[in-house]
């Protein structure tokens, strides 16, 4: 089957300096990703992250993988809201959809997503590339 379209939610912290491990204990998840301040070239740019990507392929809506995403978050809504509290890190969200011409996802976020994100106090960010032939 061709692919048309591949989206990609991301579920991040970012911050100066917290501890990835103890973050990683708080959350009960494994992060897919992490990276410290050392791992950027330009330093003025450094800062830690911690993060959770889920990914889906040929979908046709950013709702079906970022709702998949929420369902795995929601009851850590405390403990979101703790960690950003704790240790001074903003939370967020990144949809990178990497599309065919004409073929692109419908992009809508449900009240559920919204309400999520404003209840952890998340941002929401697009990238979107018209890269795939």
């Amino acid at each position: 089957m061709e692919i048309h379209s591949l989206i990609k939610i991301d579920f991040y912290f970012t911050g100066d300096q917290f501890d990835i491990a103890d973050i990683t204990n708080k959350m009960g998840i494994t992060p897919t990703g992490s990276r410290t301040r050392d791992s950027f070239p330009p330093s003025g740019l450094a800062h830690m992250e911690w993060s959770i990507q889920y990914t889906a392929e040929n979908c046709n809506a950013v709702s079906v993988p970022f709702e998949s995403l929420v369902c795995l978050l929601k009851d850590k809504k405390d403990t979101i809201n703790s960690i950003c509290t704790d240790y001074n890190v903003r939370s967020a969200f990144n949809v990178v959809i990497h599309m065919e011409e004409a073929y692109g996802p419908e992009i809508v976020l449900t009240k559920n997503i919204l309400s999520f994100a404003s209840a952890i106090n998340a941002e929401i960010c697009f990238d979107i590339y018209n890269d795939m032939k």
